[in-house]
């Protein structure tokens, strides 16, 4: 099979980039790249042009995932240390964790945990359409238990 001549064109990105421009033709490509129409044609028709661009817009959204990952990242290591501080807080020299600021780190912790899940493509499912209306998928938690949870997460960063 004889390959697309348009591809392999030193001019080709040029080529593509032409393509995709408002008001382009094929006649007027051709004649500023000195190639074919026929060829032209055929590298349109076949789809070389579309594959380039799914190539690019893959190849974009991968970046921007990154970036936004790198931003949940960033904002998860702030959570941790609100946490850590919360815990560690002292007043007058004696230990008086804030146990409220730290319930709500953990809360906040767990959306992060949850988006940065989506972003990564870790949930296939979504909660709201496997769980009934009205359903309470966490009990809330006394007091007792927010300081147990606490103090094992506190344990483990």
């Amino acid at each position: 099979m004889a390959k697309c001549s348009i591809c392999a064109d030193k001019a080709r990105k040029k080529i593509d980039a032409a393509l995709v421009m408002e008001g382009a033709t094929i006649r007027g490509i051709a004649a500023k790249f000195r190639v074919s129409e026929d060829a032209l044609a055929r590298h349109v028709k076949n789809g070389h042009v579309l594959e380039r661009i799914a190539k690019a817009q893959k190849a974009q959204d991968i970046v921007e995932a990154d970036a936004l990952l790198n931003e949940i990242l960033e904002i998860q290591q702030h959570q941790k240390t609100i946490f850590q501080e919360a815990r560690d807080r002292t007043i007058e020299g004696f230990k008086a964790p804030d146990n409220k600021l730290a319930l709500e780190a953990l809360r906040d912790q767990s959306k992060i945990v949850e988006l940065k899940g989506k972003v990564l493509g870790s949930f296939v499912k979504d909660v709201a359409k496997t769980t009934p209306a009205g359903a309470a998928i966490v009990a809330p938690l006394t007091p007792e238990a927010a300081r147990k949870i606490g103090d094992i997460v506190a344990n483990s960063l």
